[in-house]
């Protein structure tokens, strides 16, 4: 792990010790902004789906579950398929997305267009949105929305408006929150108030709707999930400041050390996020993982009435962590290991998955998990999230959301054996699925992003 990184985890881990907030670590629906008014490309009418751009897919991402199975019965449907038809190439595109063969998705995806270029769900699914004669990928339309509304002299708050507009909405602002708002951006499950400009603000709006979305969508079946009041967001543009804050609004009185990169604070239903957290090696993307991990740990909370500290560790952090690396852009694609350019989580996985003891990892309390071993401890719990909801071709999945939907009441180790299965039986098929299809997914997304970027090294 880098050691830049390793000091934001450190931060992390040190906040959560003292305050006892939330921490972190750095599907298709259709998601609605309450307003249904900001920009063109907002949450308003944005596909949420499985898929960033058509440039990051096969870069960025790779699967854990291309079998030889799925693979071939994608081979035999597209041979059938005529050139014109547009429902089979979609409803094959399903296929793939449900067996989580991502290139293919694209594949079929990208047919539909060679038949149909304006075929609106295609370009949808691709994250793709028309503006003006083009289809853009999201982001570089929002770039040239933001563009094109600065040369009109408009700013962005809440909608494009003139500035002069905009002026008494930020003042008001100012003075509820007691800091320097630049943009609000309003989102279905969040309100980000930001210092950051407007296309990273909307970039975390985009991110935490999603994931609401496809919390809603997964944990909704086996828990009761209430209304989700929306989360606020403080958005920084320096470190400084954004510890500055934090402390303030937070009410917390220790030091707020270097590498702190974010925090959900259910006190006040608010979660600190920063563009600079005062170390190298943080960027947009570190940012987007830390708001979908957070995003869970607040959803947890306040939709499915989670107490975090009431449930165990491994369990809450590990489907966090499960979330922020199976984003894709600003999309969770549950299944999906899109590690490339992280902090070494993956070479985490990789030390320790052939020697962690399930059984320890199952009992361990939350003061032992954050002092002890953390990185591994972070690893383990997210790789076997992973296993449990895909591995053995996810015959376990039922079983591992039936645990889920016992907690608190029943979240022992022997609870788990009850529901889910003896953990002296998991454990070699766990260390089975790690070596040889997560680490090998892993270090694909890894070395492909590596080599996109034009980086020397490969990780073996």
């Amino acid at each position: 792990m880098k050691s830049n990184l390793k000091a934001a985890l450190a931060a992390r881990i040190f906040t959560a010790a003292v305050i006892g907030l939330a921490i972190c670590s750095p599907a298709p629906a259709q998601a609605t902004n309450n307003s249904g008014k900001d920009g063109a490309f907002g949450p308003a009418n944005r596909h949420i789906d499985a898929v960033a751009s058509a440039t990051k897919i096969s870069r960025n991402v790779a699967s854990a579950q291309h079998t030889s199975d799925f693979q071939n019965e994608y081979a035999d449907r597209a041979k059938s398929l005529g050139g014109s038809d547009v429902k089979g190439w979609l409803s094959l595109a399903d296929f793939c997305e449900s067996h989580l063969m991502l290139d293919k998705r694209e594949e079929a995806l990208k047919k539909v267009l060679s038949i149909d270029p304006e075929n609106k769900d295609a370009r949808r699914r691709l994250d793709q949105v028309k503006y003006g004669t083009e289809w853009l990928p999201v982001a570089r339309a929002e770039e040239k929305e933001a563009a094109d509304n600065a040369a009109k002299g408009n700013v962005f708050y809440g909608k494009w408006m003139p500035a002069k507009s905009a002026k008494p909405l930020r003042d008001a602002d100012r003075k509820k929150h007691g800091w320097d708002v630049e943009v609000r951006v309003d989102g279905k499950f969040c309100a980000v108030y930001s210092a950051a400009g407007y296309e990273t603000a909307h970039a975390v709006a985009s991110v935490i709707d999603n994931v609401g979305e496809a919390y809603a969508a997964m944990y909704g079946k086996v828990r009761k999930l209430g209304p989700v009041k929306p989360i606020t967001v403080f958005l920084f543009d320096k470190s400084d400041s954004f510890a500055s804050y934090f402390k303030q609004l937070a009410k917390f009185s220790g030091e707020v050390p270097a590498g702190f990169s974010g925090n959900f604070v259910t006190a006040i239903n608010t979660l600190f996020l920063s563009t600079d957290i005062g170390v190298s090696g943080w960027n947009t993307e570190s940012l987007l993982r830390t708001a979908a991990h957070e995003t869970t740990h607040a959803l947890d909370e306040l939709m499915a009435g989670i107490q975090l500290a009431s449930n165990p560790i491994w369990l809450i952090e590990g489907r966090a962590v499960y979330t922020e690396y199976s984003l894709v852009g600003r999309q969770p694609v549950f299944g999906g290991i899109n590690v490339g350019g992280t902090d070494g989580r993956g070479a985490a996985v990789e030390k320790c998955y052939k020697t962690v003891a399930l059984a320890e990892l199952l009992s361990m309390d939350r003061k032992t998990f954050m002092e002890k071993n953390v990185p591994e401890n972070y690893a383990a719990s997210w790789s076997l999230v992973h296993f449990l909801m895909h591995g053995d071709d996810g015959k376990h999945r039922d079983a591992f959301l039936k645990f889920f939907q016992g907690c608190p009441k029943n979240s022992s180790a022997k609870d788990f054996e009850t529901i889910v299965g003896k953990i002296s039986d998991l454990e070699p098929a766990y260390r089975t699925y790690v070596g040889k299809i997560f680490l090998p997914a892993a270090k694909e997304s890894v070395n492909a992003d590596r080599k996109a970027k034009g980086l020397s090294g490969e990780w073996k």
